[in-house]
């Protein structure tokens, strides 16, 4: 079967529309390249939330770039020049540019990117020229991100970036496993002290499965080399997170009230900026980027058989 791409309106808002096929995946080039709705046979893992994206609100899958999550104070200083920041970076509400869509036997995808120049509002709050770009696509049980972060600029470039997908599964059956034995102590800001906590006998061990409905977890761990770095799983479904070896961190997040959870594949910590210049360089996991140079790197969700 050929996959397909193809331009749609879906409740008054223009998307583009992969499937390869059991699966499908609507995304929003012109609001982060936001996959805002993703579905695999009958089963509809991410749904269109048009309040939440009318609201500006966290929804689907945003892109988080430069600053994943939180930012102390929404501050960050970097080799002496302070800048400001915003909650979950300064992408996901923003319009990329798409340079391809394309479509054949083994996958349906896009490409397109945002780039961060000066004179745009965006330079103002993060003064590094650059672009982000990003390949999305489908194969027949697989959701893939291709990623391309390029200093264009000729200051050194300190970035993150992460996934935030809100999985809606059956929150009465949904469960997690993790393989990971520390996880970022956090402050009364839910921001890191620069300090790890081992995992085994506390509230933070999820090397053996367990129900999200069971605990409340908004905590960044620090993940192992390999794959999976997580599964999730309901009655009906299962789905691995598999990424990168860059993606050093995962950020966990299961509101008791909510009819999601969130395993939040992050290249960094949370405040990472911030964390890098206080001397936690290694720990941070943040990237940075001499004049001219690229960073690519990969994500990927996918339903196991």
């Amino acid at each position: 079967m050929m996959g397909k791409t193809e331009e749609i309106n879906m409740h008054g808002v223009n998307l583009i529309l992969l499937t390869l096929e059991d699966f499908k995946a609507c995304v929003n080039t012109e609001d982060g390249c936001n996959v805002c709705m993703l579905q695999y046979k009958d089963k509809t893992i991410i749904p269109f939330q048009k309040e939440r994206f009318e609201e500006k609100r966290t929804y689907g899958i945003p892109i988080l770039f430069p600053t994943p999550n939180r930012t102390r104070d929404q501050r960050f200083t970097f080799e002496g020049v302070q800048s400001d920041a915003v909650m979950h970076g300064l992408v996901k509400n923003s319009a990329f540019t798409v340079t391809r869509m394309f479509s054949n036997a083994e996958e349906a995808g896009v490409t397109a990117y945002i780039e961060i120049a000066p004179g745009d509002a965006l330079y103002s709050l993060y003064p590094y020229h650059c672009r982000l770009s990003v390949t999305i696509s489908v194969s027949s049980h697989c959701l893939n991100y291709q990623f391309e972060v390029c200093n264009l600029g000729r200051n050194r470039m300190p970035f993150g970036i992460a996934l935030h997908p809100f999985f809606h599964l059956n929150m009465q059956e949904a469960e997690i496993i993790m393989d990971a034995d520390t996880v970022m102590e956090k402050d009364e800001a839910f921001l890191p002290t620069g300090k790890l906590i081992r995992t085994e006998k506390t509230k933070f061990d999820l090397r053996t499965r367990r129900r999200s409905r069971d605990f409340e977890l908004d905590d960044v761990y620090l993940c192992k080399e390999g794959n999976p770095k997580a599964l999730i799983q309901d009655d009906t479904l299962k789905i691995s997170v598999n990424a990168s070896d860059f993606f050093s961190h995962m950020v966990v997040y299961t509101p008791l009230d909510a009819p999601f959870l969130c395993i939040e594949p992050q290249s960094c910590s949370t405040d990472a900026i911030n964390l890098f210049t206080k001397g936690y360089e290694e720990l941070s996991g943040l990237c940075v980027l001499g004049a001219g140079e690229r960073k690519h790197t990969k994500v990927s969700f996918t339903v196991i058989l």
